[in-house]
């Protein structure tokens, strides 16, 4: 019969088992650490009764798996998702407040309190209003070029300085 105790490895430092004896399984309430908890390439951290939630490394990708049923829900006031190294934005959701959304660290699409702003230029296969717009204003920077269904020919708004100066 095996024994219950804890046993320090082999070679004194503490550990818990050896190589060749180890626990198979667990049950602890609380672990409770200092340091680093370090799992290898395909160790998953499985969370949940039927193993739902899942953190791993597969070598290649990080990859957080919200494989039962339900979402998987992040809470937060302010959710920012960055690059790697952590100097670049890449999206920021606020609470009661904008959605953003960045290309190499600039700003492109905001979501306000009255619509969006997109800094930059929009590329669309069609656009479609769903009401009359009645008392709204269109500002244009720039020329306007709108091709027909066909796809042969322009209409074009231009902004043109006709006055000689």
């Amino acid at each position: 019969m095996a024994t219950p105790n804890i046993v320090p490895r082999a070679d004194s430092e503490g550990g818990l088992g050896t190589a060749s004896k180890y626990w198979a399984a667990a049950y602890i309430d609380t672990i409770t650490t200092t340091g680093n908890i370090v799992l290898p390439d395909n160790a998953k951290l499985l969370l949940g009764a039927g193993s739902d939630l899942q953190i791993y490394h597969d070598s290649n990708n990080s990859i957080i798996a919200d494989t039962g049923t339900g979402n998987l829900l992040i809470r937060s006031g302010i959710v920012a998702i960055e690059n790697a190294a952590g100097t670049e934005n890449m999206a920021t959701f606020t609470q009661d407040g904008a959605v953003e959304l960045y290309c190499d660290n600039s700003k492109k699409f905001e979501t306000t309190s009255g619509g969006i702003t997109v800094t930059g230029s929009i590329n669309a296969q069609g656009i479609q209003a769903s009401s009359a717009v009645t008392a709204a204003t269109i500002q244009l920077q720039g020329d306007l070029n709108v091709l027909n269904k066909a796809q042969t020919a322009y209409l074009t708004l231009a902004d043109r300085d006709t006055s000689g100066s």
